[in-house]
């Protein structure tokens, strides 16, 4: 793995951005894009855009709802790339570990960063102890084929259910008095999801109304943040615009095969946050699953194996069928055969 890109320097020219300093004694410092060029470096990534979110209030009785904003955009994105325990100790080239960024481009997050918040919940691709995958075999080959809403890979029904669940967790993310509030999320695998293996897991994300300085630790530990101002504001560095985006950090680390090849399931949770004398019942929250599969490799990288070679690897080997044969099973061979002969004795007949 002599090629793998371990460290992916990043111009510091696309951004350099000088902050205010707490005391007149203090040296004018800038935060750069190569001060964080180790922890940004990745291997592959894949952007989506989204509709954005808003919260409104409906009327006199202090209902608060979170609805789609047509007119503005977000991304979801996933960047993969080496693994770091604790942003300190790098793990070995064939471990790595994801960052999801959620970029609110334009959208007046001093607004909705206070009355909105926001969970990820993460399918792992994979068990770290046993090795074995999330997903069963026929769900990870129509990943290949998923355009990002999970509806190809999971079905229809999957999706509305695991969005369902969510929302209604949304509201215990808001109800509960548990800190962090995303611990109040309960994970289950719905009776629609047929071949999902493993719950997901709900991280610890960084607030959407939390400081520049927070934000950044959430994805780079290995930074020594407290060195600057409170005031601190965060460049652009490749396509990632580090001011309007919320970074989290999935430390838990997948085999590099894996990772390249197949996607992360998130189902993105957005719960209000402002007081209400009225019960749950008053406030509505928003789910939303997207499957993550990484397209972009960077230049450098190494290239995954075949998607086959991996699920053979973990399931077995297994010879692909036709599509005849996918319809009908194997027990539509005879079937097949049979009318093969009929046919071939008409045409002698002729």
């Amino acid at each position: 793995m002599s090629t793998l890109i371990k460290h992916l320097l990043l111009p510091s020219v696309l951004a350099t951005t000088s902050f205010a300093q707490n005391t007149s004694e203090s040296q004018s410092q800038s935060l750069t894009c190569d001060d964080l060029s180790e922890s940004l470096a990745h291997n592959a990534s894949i952007i989506q855009n989204t509709t954005a979110l808003n919260l409104v209030w409906l009327g006199d009785e202090e209902r608060v709802a979170i609805t789609e904003d047509d007119q503005t955009t977000w991304k979801i994105s996933s960047y993969i790339g080496p693994g770091y325990n604790g942003g300190m100790a790098k793990y070995n080239e064939n471990e790595t570990q994801a960052v999801l960024w959620l970029d609110t481009g334009d959208s007046d997050m001093e607004r909705l960063g206070d009355i909105m918040g926001l969970c990820h919940s993460f399918v792992p691709l994979q068990n770290r102890t046993t090795g074995e995958l999330a997903w069963s075999r026929e769900v990870l080959e129509r990943a290949g084929e998923d355009d990002g809403d999970c509806k190809t890979m999971l079905g229809t029904e999957c999706v509305e259910a695991l969005e369902s669940w969510y929302r209604r967790q949304g509201q215990a993310a808001w109800n509960d008095d548990q800190y962090p509030p995303c611990s109040a999320i309960q994970n289950t695998i719905p009776s629609e999801c047929e071949g999902m293996i493993s719950e997901a897991v709900t991280m610890d994300v960084v607030r959407l109304n939390t400081s520049a300085e927070d934000r950044i630790w959430k994805w780079d530990q290995g930074i020594n943040i407290t060195s600057f101002s409170d005031d601190v504001i965060v460049p652009t560095c490749g396509d990632r615009n580090l001011s309007s985006s919320w970074g989290n950090r999935i430390y838990q680390t997948t085999d590099y095969d894996v990772a390249l090849n197949f996607p992360i399931v998130d189902i993105m949770t957005f719960y209000p946050t402002v007081s209400s004398t009225r019960g749950g019942s008053s406030r509505e929250t928003h789910a939303k699953a997207v499957c993550l599969r990484p397209e972009n490799i960077q230049e450098g990288s190494r290239a995954p194996r075949s998607v086959k070679e991996v699920l053979d690897e973990h399931y077995g080997p297994h010879d692909d069928e036709s599509s005849a044969e996918r319809v009908l099973g194997r027990g539509g061979e005879a079937v097949l055969a049979l009318a093969s002969s009929i046919g071939v004795g008409l045409w002698l007949q002729l």
